[in-house]
């Protein structure tokens, strides 16, 4: 895209007076792939758990060569994922999007995929706010048309920021990295949210301005738009630059979290401490520890609400509530003084946490501040898989953000299944399994994709469809459940029969996926098994042993896999036999995990993956590098991938009802892109490090995406906050 001069007086207007409309954190990306001013790095990086995607009509390393036939410029996604690190995927373009390039006709160049890194420096505090940072993009893959590594140092002087930098930049026929020796740029903040800019790349200048604003919460918007001064080289005159950012953890984060404490003048709100080991062996591990003379008085009070109220008539109105609310198999008793409630979150698979504030949600309506201690168990097919221990009045002004009871904390939490059941032994039930879920179909809809990205067949093609799965309870930890898979539209070069995206396995499904019975169930301390068999995917069938164990500290977790299967329609009649293992070590629980794999993956490639996991709300980011062959025909050679997906969920966090079925969107699908590293060529080579996917089970339901521990659960306790917040607005 060309701008006249007047044209880019007509957008800096009209960009003021957006800005006006709200402030936001100014997310910029270059065109090359990083954080930056206009074209230059800076030494910060996007902020932890920000999603950044942006559009540019400029690729400021090349020259146009198709100019007539089609677009130039590029696309980044970039992600905030530790800190001070900032990863970017970078995608340029120049001339006809769908030709063959494969022909020499296609007017097209430059359909490359390359990876961009920042670190900011972990350094003490310098004088004018001074930061630095280093850098490299275009890192791997067979071609690298923008490689360059990068040092850069910011500091401010009032609403100035002023980077300088140095850049080494490896040559290539498409021009190279853009930074060739040194580099600097300014960047004026005019308000809140306008910025004037102002740098050089070592061989162009340039001035421009940018503005941001957030038309929703999590949601933010900036525009560049930018003039060369200079010219030294045919880098595009008039630069136009969009950025779209999304805070992915952003609406439980915003709502914000109650202080540790109890401010001093409300000491006489804060709960009287119950001791309810007096009659029961179940240990209070949610009150502070309190005197003797305290224990009496607290103990009396309950007894004397107890007298005062039916309380097996108060049972049954917790059950019915807990049904309303989107749960099943629903039981309530006591053990003593204790309250207990077990349910199934039928109605709450998206994440663990909106199942614990939806159910304590329903405690505080039907029982108010009353000093009573409760332990929620939340089950998966009537096993247990987390239990969740408060007090009401605890829970109470914990929600109202008053303080966590005297500095405890404000739900205790355990993921021990086997420890759980034995408690649960105990209890004098009163109302046992309202809502029953068996022979009660849970149906999930979400989309369902095969694509490629920036290939000499074109710069994006694809086959979509839309995924319809169903769940059916039948007994204790045995489900019945598979999906069928409905196309929907296609691109030109997957439409064709005779398409190299065809003959690798891509294109048009429309058939019935997974259809099998799982078994799932805790074995020991920690440890859980999971046995299916069936259609694990169209034409795929066999069977499946998947073993995980979890540390008593939720640090590390072994999962074991060992299956059987054989494709029906396959030349080829050898079976398949994956068999791998799969450590995981929790860096920052429920934050930042890596881990291993090693063995022999589905179409029986034997190899080993190295992952980084990040944890942003329902959201999962995930880099990986895989090397693993030769295995069968699928796979008959030995390839290295690296590559990341974005895991998201679809729809919203509570599944509607319509009489004993209940629908919801994905609770987990998975967009990434990947690309032979190590090798000369490009091209497309899918099935290699296949793990045997079973959508719903051990991994998904009681693991919750590995979301399901006490350390996820801890570290995440802002959401449940945010969730027992709205619940009680609903009041």
């Amino acid at each position: 895209m060309h701008l006249k001069k007047r044209s880019i007086k007509v957008v800096l207007a009209l960009l003021v007076s957006m800005g006006a409309q709200g402030a936001m954190a100014q997310v910029q990306l270059a065109p090359s792939g990083y954080s930056g001013i206009i074209n230059v790095p800076h030494a910060d990086v996007m902020s932890q758990g920000t999603m950044v995607g942006s559009w540019s009509n400029s690729n400021p390393e090349s020259t146009r060569l198709y100019k007539g036939y089609g677009p130039f410029g590029g696309y980044n996604l970039g992600f905030g994922v530790l800190p001070n690190i900032e990863a970017v995927a970078r995608l340029t373009y120049d001339g006809d999007l769908n030709c063959d390039m494969y022909y020499g006709d296609c007017k097209s160049t430059t359909r490359d995929i390359s990876v961009n890194g920042k670190i900011k420096l972990p350094l003490p505090t310098l004088p004018l706010n001074t930061r630095f940072a280093v850098g490299m993009s275009d890192y791997g893959g067979a071609a690298t048309l923008y490689r360059q590594a990068y040092g850069v140092g910011t500091s401010t002087l009032g609403p100035l920021d002023v980077s300088v930098g140095f850049s080494r930049a490896q040559p290539s026929n498409h021009g190279g990295g853009l930074i060739q020796g040194k580099f600097a740029g300014v960047a004026l903040h005019v308000t809140d949210h306008i910025k004037l800019l102002a740098e050089n790349d070592s061989r162009e200048s340039r001035v421009g301005a940018s503005v941001g604003w957030r038309p929703l919460p999590d949601w933010g918007v900036a525009v560049a738009a930018s003039r060369k001064l200079s010219h030294n080289t045919p880098q595009q005159t008039q630069q136009l630059m969009v950025t779209v950012s999304y805070d992915m953890d952003g609406y439980a984060i915003r709502k914000g979290q109650p202080s540790a404490g109890v401010p001093k003048h409300q000491a006489d709100q804060v709960v009287p401490q119950l001791v309810p080991q007096v009659v029961s062996p179940v240990v209070n591990q949610i009150a502070a520890p309190v005197v003797a003379p305290m224990v009496a008085p607290a103990v009396a009070e309950v007894m004397a609400l107890d007298e005062d109220e039916d309380v097996k008539s108060k049972a049954k109105e917790v059950a019915d509530a807990m049904v309303a609310a989107g749960f099943s198999e629903v039981s309530v008793g006591r053990d003593g003084l204790l309250w207990h409630v077990r349910a199934e979150p039928r109605g709450w698979r998206k994440n663990r946490l909106d199942a614990l504030a939806a159910a304590m949600g329903v405690w505080l309506k039907v029982q108010g501040e009353s000093p009573r201690d409760v332990v929620y168990t939340l089950t998966y097919l009537q096993n247990p898989v987390v239990q969740a221990r408060t007090n009401s009045a605890c829970l109470y002004h914990y929600a109202k953000g008053v303080g966590l009871c005297n500095k405890a904390k404000p739900i205790q939490l355990k993921s021990e299944p086997v420890a759980m059941a034995k408690t649960l032994e105990a209890v004098q039930w009163w109302v046992r399994g309202e809502g029953s879920q068996w022979l009660r179909p849970d149906f999930e809809i979400g989309p369902s994709a095969s694509y490629a990205v920036g290939t000499e067949f074109g710069l994006t093609d694809y086959s979509l469809g839309v995924s319809k799965g169903w769940e059916l309870p039948l007994y204790k930890g045995l489900v019945w459940h598979g999906y069928h898979t409905q196309f929907v539209s296609q691109s030109d070069d997957f439409k064709n029969s005779q398409s190299y995206f065809r003959r690798v396995g891509l294109g048009e499904k429309t058939a019935w996926g997974a259809n099998m019975l799982s078994y799932t169930r805790p074995l020991y301390t920690g440890l859980w098994a999971e046995a299916t068999t069936g259609y694990i995917a169209s034409g795929v069938k066999g069977s499946n042993l998947t073993m995980v164990w979890d540390s008593p500290d939720n640090r590390w977790k072994l999962t074991g896999v060992n299956g059987v299967y054989h494709r029906e329609n396959a030349q080829q009649a050898d079976p398949l036999h994956p068999s791998f293992m799969t450590l995981r070590y929790a860096v920052l629980p429920g934050k930042w995990a890596l881990s291993a794999t090693k063995g022999r993956f589905l179409n029986n490639d034997s190899g080993m993956q190295v992952m980084t996991t990040h944890f942003f709300g329902d959201n999962r980011l995930r880099f990986y590098y895989r090397k693993t062959g030769p295995g069968n025909e699928i796979t008959p050679n030995q390839r290295a991938f690296a590559g990341f997906s974005w895991t998201l969920p679809i729809g919203p966090k509570e599944s509607y009802a319509m009489g004993p079925v209940t629908v919801r969107g994905r609770d987990q699908w998975a967009l990434g892109l990947e690309t032979k590293v190590q090798e000369k060529d490009n091209y497309i080579e899918p099935g290699y490090g296949l793990f045997p996917s079973i959508r719903h089970g051990l991994q998904a339901d009681v693991t919750d995406y590995e979301r399901g521990d006490v350390g996820y659960l801890e570290a995440n306790m802002h959401r449940f906050w945010a969730g027992l917040r709205d619940r009680m607005a609903m009041r």
